[in-house]
């Protein structure tokens, strides 16, 4: 544990050491994380602790699946892509922004819906020039939807992995609040918004270790490559893989790094 972190964080850190149970050990490691001090000494420890976090609730995520699988529960939340798929959306703070109407001018689907509330997708298709969109409304997305408020990580979980997503945003309210409360829900379930995919892979293979393989002088120009190469094995290996090829296309960050794990 590195000299750089405060009494506050490492009892914080005992405590996730501590915890027999996952969910404990999630949010006390989530609290040991928001208390240690961001600065250049501590990025390893914060992308590692990070990509444990990522691991742990991937765990705790498959728990919860299979126990649905076992009461034979089929989530209405979860879609089966035809076409394209484009999701459309907005925050709860503003109902009636339009996204049923868009449905509908569309494809229809809607048409008796419109101006009530949407508690369960709705789903038409559209098409145009030979290719099909499946347009599909989701529920308001409500504050805490990332820690499963108003059935928020399903409908997250979905939007995940969409083609598209279309915000609905009321003109006539407040459009700072109204974007402020997704992106922030978006940014709390790795959803990232209009950003290009890092220029990193990840490929696990039977090798029996991690490869670093840096393959453009852009991606060979960080600082104490060694150094830098090393911390990548380790955020990697405390991901749970021990066997992969990381090919790196041009300068990234950890947080890169934790986005490609994390898809």
């Amino acid at each position: 544990m590195s000299s750089n972190l405060g009494p506050e964080a490492r009892s914080k850190y005992q405590e996730y050491l501590d915890a027999s149970s996952l969910e404990v050990k999630i949010h006390k490691l989530e609290e040991f994380i928001s208390l240690v001090p961001k600065h250049k000494a501590t990025e390893k420890i914060v992308a590692q602790n990070k990509s444990r976090l990522a691991k742990m609730k991937r765990e705790l995520e498959s728990q919860k699946q299979r126990e649905k699988s076992i009461k034979k529960v089929i989530s209405p939340f979860s879609i089966k892509k035809e076409g394209i798929q484009v999701i459309l959306v907005s925050c709860f703070l503003n109902p009636g922004a339009g996204k049923t109407s868009i449905l509908n001018y569309l494809t229809k689907a809607a048409k008796e819906k419109i101006g009530k509330y949407t508690s369960l997708p709705e789903i038409g298709i559209y098409q145009y020039n030979k290719i099909r969109f499946q347009i599909v409304e989701m529920p308001s997305i409500k504050k805490g939807a990332s820690e499963g408020v108003g059935n928020g990580k399903e409908i997250l979980s979905q939007i995940r992995s969409c083609d598209l997503i279309c915000l609905c945003i009321d003109l006539s309210r407040s459009i700072k609040e109204q974007m402020n409360l997704l992106l922030e829900e978006f940014s709390k379930a790795d959803i990232r918004i209009n950003l290009e995919p890092p220029p990193i892979t990840i490929e696990k293979t039977g090798s029996n270790k991690i490869q670093v393989l840096y393959l453009t002088k852009e991606a060979k120009k960080a600082d104490e490559l060694e150094e830098f190469t090393q911390n990548i094995k380790d955020i990697v290996l405390a991901n749970g893989i021990r066997n992969a090829i990381v090919k790196i296309f041009g300068d990234i960050s950890f947080d890169n790094l934790l986005d490609s794990l994390s898809s």
